[in-house]
């Protein structure tokens, strides 16, 4: 090495003062100094250099990932834009996922700002378990979920299962109905299909009939989604009663949910007009189940109004966004709350959050 590059190497300890250990060696030169905002980037760049002339593989291994993730956790933009320049790839995956991903899970909406102006950011990238970054905020993190779709990210991108950000947020554990139906309206202005089927064939009605998500429940019926869509997957249509010999077919909405054996399910959807008349043999099915089996029977029993008839025709001929249209409409306030079916749903309980 000749004496010019030797002027130039900065004044370091070598990993084999680690016992060759380079992320124990590495991760002080690069973070001691930053949480002062003294960080000397020539210094810098230079042990990211020497690192890399020591290992060829260097960008690739996991601590630059473990580092660039550390980046990302303290919010330390200079480091990281000091590594994009080196020429570390901005999507470089560690644990799984890239930093993006890893900006959203911990909530951290100054650095996904922050990410997505960096050259070569991939807003849309897959992590290993065929998640984007925007299914990653759909689980309750509506700030960041907004940041990214006003960056341009594809709502429209399935996962492994067939599963859009709309089918990953009803699914997110732990995220309150407020935070979720927050992302679900952000998704849903951005033209996301609320009647789309997600895996195993299913639409979301159906998931949070299954689940008893109340609340995603109402969401669904005030964006007026089709209450009568069937599981489009065969596997999971038909029961067989040993006890009765019999195939009943659970494939929509309101079947599903006196499979459920969920009276007050049921009843929300026989009030917001599911289609229920053809289905008499559920009296049948349903005898066993006292409360379930009376309230079925009530209203097989009852005439549908006029009015009712009215709603559902009016209802079929507006489309997702009835809260809108209906303002639109000019309707008495009276008219629009029966059209949105807010007496029904708040007699129950279920009024939507948010």
């Amino acid at each position: 090495m000749s004496d010019d590059e030797d002027a130039e190497r900065p004044s370091i300890i070598t990993p084999w003062c680690r016992n060759g250990n380079l992320t124990a060696w590495f991760m002080p030169h690069v973070l001691k100094h930053n949480g002062e905002r003294n960080l000397d980037l020539s210094r810098l760049k230079h042990v990211v250099r020497y690192a890399k002339s020591l290992h060829p593989d260097f960008f690739e291994s996991p601590t630059i990932g473990f580092c660039a993730f550390r980046c990302v956790q303290m919010s330390y933009r200079d480091v990281i834009v000091c590594l994009v320049q080196e020429g570390i790839s901005p999507n470089l995956l560690f644990r799984g996922r890239t930093m993006l991903h890893e900006a959203v899970r911990i909530s951290n909406e100054a650095m996904v700002r922050f990410l997505l102006t960096l050259p070569g950011i991939n807003k849309n990238a897959y992590d290993d378990d065929s998640k984007t970054a925007v299914m990653y905020a759909v689980k309750g993190k509506p700030q960041c979920l907004k940041i990214l779709l006003e960056a341009g990210c594809d709502i429209s991108l399935v996962d492994r299962n067939g599963k859009t950000a709309f089918h990953v947020a009803i699914n997110a554990p732990q995220a309150h109905p407020r935070d979720i139906t927050a992302c679900l309206n952000l998704l849903w202005m951005q033209g996301a299909n609320i009647n789309q089927r997600g895996a195993h064939g299913k639409t979301c009605l159906q998931r949070a009939i299954e689940s008893n998500m109340q609340w995603l429940l109402a969401w669904l019926i005030v964006h007026n989604c089709d209450l009568n869509s069937p599981i489009n997957n065969k596997r999971v249509k038909t029961f067989y009663s040993h006890e009765k010999q019999k195939c009943y077919n659970f494939s929509s909405p309101f079947l599903l949910a006196c499979q459920m054996k969920n009276r007050k399910i049921v009843e929300v959807l026989i009030s917001v007009g599911c289609k229920f008349r053809p289905h008499i043999w559920l009296l049948e099915y349903t005898r066993p189940v006292l409360y379930l089996h009376e309230s079925l029977s009530n209203a097989f029993q009852q005439v549908t109004t006029l009015r009712l008839l009215c709603r559902k025709v009016l209802r079929d001929c507006l489309s997702t966004d009835i809260v809108a249209e209906s303002c639109q409409l000019g309707l008495p306030e009276p008219l629009r709350c029966f059209l949105l079916c807010h007496d029904e749903l708040n007699a129950l309980g279920i009024l939507p959050v948010g």
